[in-house]
C-alpha cells in the first residue's frame, strides 16, 4: 500500500487508529501528517518528506518498523512523544530539514543516523532517547538538550566531520560504545560546567580536530582507552589521559548514582584533594568513610574559597559537592576523633551526621544542619580553648576572663581554666601557687614546705599530707611521725626518715638502727663509712687491704684519690701511685720523670710527644718516635696506619699503594699517584678503585649500582635484583626491568610486576581491577564481585553481566541488572489479545448478522406477501427473461376516476419468477420525472423459482397532469449474475388543482422584469394570463433559493384562498423546482405606476382615479376582514383592467408575496422586519416597531396621494436618498396639499397617514368618503 500525499494535503490518524502495513509514506509540498495518541503505523518501508512538509507524533503513537526515513526540503518531523521502534537502514536529514524530539519520545534500533548538507537540525529535548548503531553529523547540527543528567543517545559509533555542529544546552550525555571521531567539528556548550558529567562517554577517540565555544570549563569526553591524539589549544587531559577537558582546571567531579557508592564515571571514586563527590539529583543519602589523613593533609577551614567550591563541603581530605541535589543527609565515618570541616557558600539543605566530631569555625559538634548559607550545630556543640558557644548566634565567642577556656553564656563564670590556673571562689581563674605538678586545674604536688589541701598548697612546717580529720599522714623527711598524730623533729645528723625510721644519715654518719652515729666513733680514722667498713680515711691515714684506716708517714696526701703515695721527683700529678704529668721539658716514664732526649719529636708536652718527624710516629708503648712503614710518608698509632704517602703512591684505607695496583682497573691515572676514573665494574674510593658488587654492571659506591649486570635488573630504589626473581612479566626482563606485565599482574615501581587480587584478570593496582576472571563482574570502583552478588544476573562475559533473568536486562556498564520490559513477550501478549479480539469480533459480527437476517426475514414476511404462483388465482402474463406479471399496464384510474394531487395513490402489482434460479427483483423509472414521485414497497425482493411477490406501488402527483410513462422491472439472476430489464406502461389522469402542469402553459411575450422574477403574457387552456416566473439565485446560493421557494409557496397558498373580484384572479402555480411560476389573470393596462408613466395626468379623469382607489380599498377591506395584511400596497401592485365606468371593477390588488395572517400578531410573534417599499412604509415599520392593519392604511394614503397628484409622493429634488424619506416620515412630517387636489380628497389622505396608528381611518370609513366624492362628481 502506497501513501502519496500531494500539495497542501493533511493525513491524520485519530486515537487508537492503526495501519497494519504500508510500502511508503511520501509527503510533498506543504503536506501534513498527524499521529494522535496510541495510533500505530506497523511495518513501513520508506517515509520521506519534502517541500515544507510537517509530520507530528503525539503521546503513545508508534511507528513499529521502518526501512528508511528521509527528511529534506525544509520539512519538519516532530516527536512530541511516541516511539519509533526500528529503522533498519538509515535515518537521513538534508536540505534544511528539522527533526525534533520532546518529552519521552524514543527511537530504538537505528542502523544509521545521518545529518547531511544544509542547515538541518537533529534535536533531543527533555527525556527523549535515541539508540543507534552509527551517528554521523556532516555539515549539520545535532542539539543535545536532555535534562537530569540522563543518557540521551546510545550509539556504537559517532562522527562529527566536515563542519558538523554539536550544540549542548543542558546536562544530558551521550554513550558511544566503540569509536568517536571529531574531524573539523564545531562544538558549542551552553550553561554547562565541569561540575556536570562529561558530554561523551566512549571506548576510544581517534581524531580530535574541533573548535569549541563555552562560557565555562567543560568535560568533553571520557575515553576508556587513553587519548593519544593531538589536542586543540585550550584543552587538557586528566585521569592519565582518559578525560578530555575544555579548560585548565584540575578539579574532578565524581557523580554519585546511588547511596551504595556507584558512580557514573568509571574513574571514580578518586582520592586527590581536587576530587569532589557529587550526588545526582535523585540521591539524598550517602555514607562517607574517611581514612585517617596524613599530617597536614587536610585543608584549613580558612582557606580561600574558589568558584567551583560553591555548594560544597570538605571534611578532612574528602570533598562533597551538592551542586546537583538538595535535602541531603551525609553520614560520616572515620577513625579520627575530630574532622576538620569547611562549608563553602552552601544554599542547599544538608545535614552532616557523625559519631566523631566536626570542627567548623572553631565549633566542635557531632551534627551540622545547614540551609541557605545558615549553619546550626545540633549535637553536643562545643568551642575550642578560650571560647564559649553562643546558642543564639551559633558562634564561638571569647570569655571575659582571658585565662578562662570555657564559661557560661553571657556570664563571667568560668567553667574551665588554662593550665596552671584554678577557679577561685568568685568563679574567676587564679594562678595555682607553690605547686610542682598540676593537672585539670588542680595541684597534685606542692612545693617543699607546703601542704596539699583541697587541690591548693598551704604552708606547713613538718607535715606533708593530712587526713580529713587534720591528722598528719606523711611527715617531712627530716622529721618523725609519732603516733600518727604529729610530726616531731629528728636528730640533726639525720638526713631522711621514713615516718618512724631513719632512712639516710648525713655524710660522716651511719645508721645504727636507733640513731645516726659518727663514723670515726665506730671506725678509727675514718671520715665516711657504709656497709660496715670505712670508705674514706682521714688525711693522715690510708686504707689498707683490710679496708681499715692506718697511719702513714705523710702529713699531706699526694695522690689524687686522697691517699699517700711514694713521692716522684718533678711529678705534678700522681694517681694510684703513677705519675701522669711532669714539669716542663720532662716526660713521665714509668714512675719517674725524664728529660725528652728523642730528637725525632718535633712537638713535646708535659705528658708525651705530640708530633714526630715525617716517616715517624709516637708509640705510647715505648714513649718515643718509631719509624713508619716504608710506603708511608706519615703515620699514626702504628707503622702501617698511613696518613700521607710519598710521590708515586696513593692512600687507600690508611695504606699507601703504588699505581701498579691500578693497572687494568683505572682508565685515567694521576702522576702523583691514584686514579681519576675507574673502569666499568669498579667505583672510585678516594684515589683507589674498588670492585662493585657482583650484581652491578656499574656503580658509584659499594652500596649503590648505576647499572645492573645482564642477569639482574635495577629497581626504582637503585638495587639490583635477579631477573629470575621478577615474576609476572609478559616480555623478556632486561637490565631495566619489565616493561609489560602479564594478565593477572600490575606494574609497580615503574619496572616491576606485582600479582593482582585473585579475582582480577587484569588490574591497574592492587585492589583496583580492570577486568575480572570469568565468574566475576567488574564494578565501577574497580572491585570484582561474584556472579551470586549481582542480583538477577545469569551470565558473565568480559567482566560484565551480559544476560539477566527474565524481565531484567544488564545496565549500560554491565555492573548490575535493571528491570527491562521484554518486547517480544509484550508482542506475544498483544498479538494473542488481538487474535482473541479479532476472533471474538468475527464471531460476534456473524452472529449479529445472522440474527439481523432472521429478524429482517420475519419483518419482511410481515410487510411483504410472497406466495407460490401455482397456489394463486392470479393470471400471470409472461414477460421476457423468465419474468411474469399480473398485468402489462399499471392503470391508476382503474379504481378511481381522478388521481388526487399531492397525495399518495396505491396500486397492487404482482411479479413472479418463472426461472429455475433465485432472482432479485426491483423497480426503477426509465426517465427522470418531475411531475410525480413513485415509491415501491418492498424495494427489493429475492424470489425463488415459481414464487411471486405482491408489490405496492405508490404514486404522488405534484401537479394536475396526465401520466403516460414506463416503469422498469429489473431482475438479476443471482447464480449467473446476469441482469435483465422489462418495461411496464403506467397511465393515469389527475384531478384539477391550482398546481398547474408547466407543459400546459404557452409563453407569448415578455411584459416586465423585477428582482422577484420575469412576467410573461401567455395562454393557459385558452385564457390570456400573466405568467410570473421566479428567478433562481444559482446553485451556490442554496439558502437564498430555499428562502425564495418558501416565500413563493406562501404566496401561492395565500392566492389560492382568495375569492374576491377586487383581487386579481389566481389560476394556479407551477411548484416544480426550476420551473416555478404564478399564473394570474392578465391586466390589459398593467399596473398603476405604468399607467402613470404611460398616460398624462389629464388623460385620466379624476373620477376614474377615485374609482380605482375605491376598488383597491375594497380589496384591502377584504384582506383585513379575512385577517390578512398585504404589507406592500403601492402603485406597482395595483393592476388596471379598464377605464370604463360601466365595468364593476376597474383596478385590482396583486402581489401577495409579503402578505401575512393578522392572527399571527395575536401570538408572541412581532413583525419588526421592514417589508415593502420604504416610500410607502408606515413610521412604525421604519422604527422597527409592531404594526397592524393601520400600516396598510398608511401605504394606501401614499398610493392615493400619488394617484391623485399623478407623480411621486416625495420629489427627488428634495429627497435624494431613501433614508431622508424615512427621517421625514418618522419625524411626523407629511407632504402638503397640492393646489389641484380638493380638500375633501386631501382630508381622506390625512386621515389615513396619521402618525398614530390608532388614529388612522378604517377601510369602511375610507370607502364611504371616497364613494361620496365619486357620486358627487
Amino acid at each position: 500500500m502506497f501513501f502519496d500525499f500531494g500539495e497542501n494535503t493533511t493525513f491524520e490518524m485519530d486515537n487508537y487508529s492503526s495501519i497494519k502495513r504500508a510500502d511508503s509514506f511520501r509527503f510533498n509540498e506543504n503536506s501534513t501528517a498527524l499521529l494522535h495518541e496510541h495510533s500505530l503505523v506497523n511495518s513501513i518501508y520508506d517515509i520521506s518528506f519534502g517541500g515544507n512538509s510537517t509530520f507530528m507524533m503525539f503521546s503513545k503513537s508508534c511507528i513499529n518498523f521502518a526501512l528508511n526515513i528521509n527528511i529534506n526540503g525544509n520539512s519538519t518531523f516532530t516527536m512530541n512523544s511516541g516511539e519509533i521502534t526500528s529503522i533498519k537502514d538509515r535515518f537521513y536529514l538534508s536540505n534544511n530539514a528539522n527533526f525534533l524530539m520532546y518529552n519521552d519520545a524514543v527511537i530504538k534500533n537505528v542502523t544509521q543516523i545521518e545529518i547531511n548538507n544544509g542547515k538541518h537540525i537533529f534535536e533531543t529535548n527533555d527525556n527523549s532517547f535515541v539508540n543507534a548503531s552509527n551517528f554521523k553529523i556532516t555539515n549539520g547540527t545535532f542539539v543535545l538538550n536532555g535534562n537530569d543528567d540522563r543518557n540521551s543517545v546510545n550509539s556504537t559509533n559517532l562522527s562529527c566531520i566536515n563542519n558538523g555542529t554539536i550544540i549542548v544546552t543542558n546536562t544530558s550525555h551521550v554513550n558511544i560504545l566503540n569509536t568517536t571521531i571529531f574531524n573539523f567539528c564545531n562544538i558549542k556548550v551552553i550553561k554547562r560546567t565541569i561540575r556536570d558529567l562529561p558530554i561523551f562517554f566512549t571506548n576510544q577517540i581517534n581524531t580530535t580536530i574541533f573548535s569549541f565555544q563555552s562560557s565555562f570549563e567543560v568535560d568533553l569526553v571520557y575515553s576508556i582507552m587513553p587519548i593519544r591524539t593531538t589536542l586543540p589549544q585550550g584543552t587538557k587531559l586528566l585521569i592519565d589521559g582518559h578525560l578530555l577537558r575544555l579548560g585548565s582546571s584540575n578539579k574532578v567531579f565524581c557523580h554519585l548514582m546511588n547511596k551504595n557508592g556507584f558512580y557514573s564515571e568509571p574513574y571514580c571514586p578518586c582520592s586527590s584533594v581536587n576530587c569532589y563527590i557529587t550526588p545526582l539529583k535523585n540521591i539524598t543519602l550517602f555514607n562517607l568513610f574517611i581514612e585517617t589523613p596524613p599530617i597536614n593533609s587536610y585543608r584549613k577551614n580558612d582557606e580561600k574559597e574558589e568558584q567551583l567550591d560553591i555548594e560544597s563541603v570538605s571534611i578532612e581530605n574528602k570533598k562533597v559537592s551538592f551542586y546537583k541535589t538538595d535535602n541531603f543527609v551525609l553520614c560520616v565515618n572515620s577513625q579520627s576523633l575530630k574532622l576538620i570541616t569547611n562549608i563553602s557558600s552552601l544554599t542547599k539543605t544538608v545535614l552532616l551526621v557523625s559519631t566523631q566530631y566536626f570542627v567548623f569555625k572553631k565549633v566542635v559538634s557531632q551534627a551540622i544542619y545547614t540551609t541557605n548559607n545558615h549553619t546550626k550545630y545540633l549535637i553536643n556543640p562545643e568551642c575550642e580553648d578560650g571560647l564559649h558557644f553562643n546558642t543564639i548566634t551559633q558562634e564561638c565567642e571569647k570569655c571575659t576572663d582571658l585565662n578562662c577556656l570555657d564559661c557560661f553564656y553571657n556570664t563571667n563564670e568560668c567553667l574551665r581554666c588554662q593550665q596552671n590556673y584554678d577557679i577561685d571562689r568568685n568563679a574567676r581563674c587564679a594562678i595555682i601557687q607553690n605547686c610542682l605538678l598540676k593537672q585539670s586545674n588542680r595541684c597534685l604536688k606542692c612545693s617543699k614546705g607546703y601542704l596539699l589541701v583541697a587541690g591548693s598548697c598551704q604552708k606547713s612546717t613538718n607535715c606533708l599530707i593530712k587526713t580529713f580529720d587534720e591528722k598528719c599522714q606523711i611527715c617531712d623527711l627530716t622529721t618523725f611521725n609519732i603516733n600518727n598524730t604529729q610530726c616531731v623533729n629528728a636528730d640533726n645528723d639525720t638526713k631522711y626518715t621514713n615516718q618512724n625510721n631513719i632512712i639516710t644519715c648525713k655524710s660522716g654518719y651511719v645508721n645504727n638502727s636507733t640513731n645516726c652515729q659518727k663514723c670515726s666513733e665506730m671506725y678509727n680514722s675514718s671520715l665516711v663509712c657504709e656497709n660496715g667498713h670505712p670508705t674514706k680515711c682521714e688525711i693522715t691515714t690510708e686504707m689498707n687491704s683490710n679496708k681499715s684506716c692506718e697511719n702513714k708517714n705523710c702529713s699531706i696526701p699526694n695522690d689524687q684519690n686522697g691517699r699517700c703515695s711514694s713521692p716522684v721527683a718533678k711529678c705534678n700529678f700522681i694517681t694510684n701511685s703513677k705519675c701522669l704529668e711532669c714539669d716542663n721539658n720532662l716526660i713521665p716514664n714509668k714512675m719517674e720523670c725524664h728529660t725528652n732526649n728523642d730528637l725525632l719529636c718535633t712537638n713535646q708536652s708535659s705528658v708525651s710527644c705530640l708530633r714526630c718527624e715525617d716517616l715517624y710516629f709516637y708509640s705510647s708503648s715505648t714513649n718515643k718516635c718509631e719509624k713508619c712503614d716504608l710506603n708511608c710518608m706519615t703515620c699514626v698509632i702504628n707503622s702501617t696506619h698511613c696518613i700521607t704517602c710519598p710521590l708515586g703512591y696513593y692512600l687507600s684505607n690508611n695504606t699507601c699503594n703504588t699505581n701498579a695496583k691500578l693497572i687494568g682497573i683505572c682508565t685515567q691515572l694521576l702522576s702523583s699517584g691514584g686514579c681519576v676514573k675507574c673502569i666499568e665494574g669498579y667505583y672510585r674510593n678516594g684515589l683507589d678503585c674498588n670492585k662493585c658488587d657482583i650484581s652491578c654492571a656499574s656503580c658509584n659506591t659499594n652500596l649503590r649500582c648505576l647499572t645492573c649486570n645482564i642477569t639482574n635488573y635495577k629497581t626504582s630504589s637503585g638495587d639490583c635484583k635477579s631477573q629470575s626473581s621478577l615474576m609476572g612479566c609478559d616480555v623478556n626482563v632486561t637490565q631495566y626491568g619489565c616493561t609489560q606485565c602479564k594478565d593477572g599482574y600490575f606494574q609497580v615501581n615503574t619496572n616491576e610486576c606485582e600479582k593482582c587480587e585473585t579475582t582480577c584478570l587484569t588490574c591497574s593496582s592492587y585492589g583496583i581491577c580492570e577486568s575480572c576472571i570469568s565468574s566475576e563482574v567488574l564494578l565501577s570502583n574497580g572491585k570484582c564481585v561474584n556472579l551470586s552478588q549481582i542480583l538477577e544476573c545469569n551470565e558473565i562475559s568480559n567482566s560484565k553481566c551480559i544476560k539477566c533473568s527474565f524481565w531484567n536486562a544488564p545496565s549500560l556498564d554491565g555492573t548490575y541488572c535493571e528491570k527491562h520490559t521484554v518486547w517480544w513477550v509484550i508482542l506475544v501478549i498483544v498479538l494473542f489479545i488481538i487474535i482473541v479480539l479479532t476472533l471474538f469480533i468475527i464471531i460476534l459480527v456473524y452472529t449479529v448478522k445472522y440474527i439481523l437476517k432472521n429478524i429482517h426475514t420475519k419483518e419482511l414476511e410481515k410487510t411483504t406477501t410472497i406466495f407460490k404462483m401455482e397456489k394463486s388465482n392470479i393470471n400471470f402474463v409472461p414477460l421476457a427473461n423468465h419474468i411474469c406479471v399480473s398485468s402489462k399496464t399499471l392503470n391508476f384510474n382503474s379504481e378511481i376516476d381522478e388521481i388526487p394531487v399531492e397525495s399518495e395513490t396505491k396500486m397492487v402489482f404482482c411479479v413472479g419468477n418463472a426461472s429455475r434460479n433465485v432472482l432479485k427483483i426491483q423497480f426503477t423509472m426509465t426517465t427522470q420525472i418531475d411531475k410525480f414521485t413513485i415509491r415501491v414497497s418492498p424495494e427489493v425482493v429475492m424470489l425463488k423459482k415459481k414464487f411471486a411477490c405482491e408489490f405496492s406501488i405508490y404514486l404522488t402527483p405534484k401537479c394536475t397532469c396526465q401520466i403516460n410513462n414506463k416503469i422498469c422491472i429489473v431482475s438479476k439472476n443471482l447464480k449467473t449474475n446476469v441482469e435483465n430489464t422489462n418495461e411496464i406502461l403506467m397511465i393515469g389522469v389527475t384531478s384539477q388543482s391550482t398546481r398547474i402542469d408547466y407543459e400546459e402553459l404557452i409563453e407569448e411575450s415578455k411584459l416586465g422584469e423585477g428582482s422577484f422574477g420575469v412576467v410573461y403574457k401567455g395562454k393557459y387552456r385558452g385564457n390570456t394570463v400573466a405568467i410570473k416566473k421566479m428567478k433562481q439565485s444559482g446553485e451556490n446560493n442554496t439558502l437564498n433559493n430555499d428562502k425564495n421557494d418558501e416565500e413563493f409557496e406562501k404566496e401561492v397558498a395565500m392566492l389560492d384562498k382568495f375569492r374576491c373580484e377586487y383581487i386579481v384572479h389566481f389560476y394556479g402555480a407551477v411548484l416544480i423546482p426550476s420551473k416555478m411560476c404564478l399564473v394570474t389573470e392578465f391586466a390589459q393596462h398593467g399596473c398603476l405606476s405604468n399607467v402613470m408613466k404611460k398616460f398624462k395626468k389629464c388623460d385620466i379623469q379624476q373620477k376614474m382615479k377615485i374609482k380605482m382607489m375605491i376598488d383597491i380599498t375594497y380589496g384591502i377591506s377584504y384582506l383585513h376582514t379575512n385577517g390578512i395584511l398585504h404589507r406592500d400596497i403601492k402603485p406597482d401592485n395595483v393592476l388596471v383592467f379598464s377605464f370604463d365606468h360601466n365595468n364593476k371593477v376597474n383596478a385590482k390588488l396583486t402581489d401577495f408575496g409579503s402578505s401575512r395572517n393578522i392572527n399571527m400578531l395575536m401570538t408572541n410573534m412581532t413583525f419588526t422586519k421592514g417589508v415593502g417599499s420604504p416610500i410607502y412604509m408606515a413610521p412604525e415599520i421604519l422604527k422597527r416597531e409592531k404594526y397592524k392593519k393601520s400600516a396598510d392604511v398608511f401605504s394606501l394614503a401614499i398610493t392615493m396621494y400619488e394617484c391623485f397628484t399623478w407623480t411621486n409622493a416625495y420629489p427627488k429634488e428634495y429627497f435624494k436618498f431613501p433614508w431622508t424619506i424615512a427621517e421625514f416620515v418618522i419625524k411626523g412630517l407629511r407632504m402638503p396639499k397640492p393646489d389641484e387636489m380638493s380638500q375633501g380628497v386631501y382630508n381622506i389622505i390625512v386621515g389615513c397617514w396619521d402618525n398614530e396608528p390608532k388614529k388612522r381611518s378604517l377601510t369602511e370609513n375610507i370607502l364611504d368618503e371616497l364613494e361620496t366624492i365619486y357620486k358627487s362628481i
